[in-house]
């Protein structure tokens, strides 16, 4: 059986909000970024994901573990699972930059 892999890119910006991107038909007069527009009309894109906390520190780690932590500005517990260790359990590469 042949089974189909797709790539899976996350984008986490901060300060960088959905309406500077022309690919979800909300023009802006300011900010122009043809590239990701592009590539968000091409692609799936989640737009009605909505994030729990809004500090970076607290959000990435509600996105990291797929729940509200409470954890405020601490780091997370070194046995807690996390996305990307899931999906290296799933694909040969990765990659997270910051």
């Amino acid at each position: 059986m042949n089974e189909r892999r797709y790539n899976v890119i996350l984008i986490v910006s901060d300060t960088f909000r959905f309406d500077l991107l022309t690919g979800f038909r909300v023009r802006n007069r300011v900010a122009r970024v043809p590239r990701l527009s592009r590539f968000a009309s091409e692609y799936i894109v989640f737009s009605r994901a909505y994030t729990a906390s809004f500090p970076t520190v607290p959000h990435r780690h509600d996105l990291s573990i797929s729940r509200f932590t409470f954890s405020g500005w601490e780091p997370l517990p070194r046995d807690e699972a996390t996305l990307p260790m899931t999906l290296k359990n799933v694909w040969l590469y990765g990659h997270v930059d910051c």
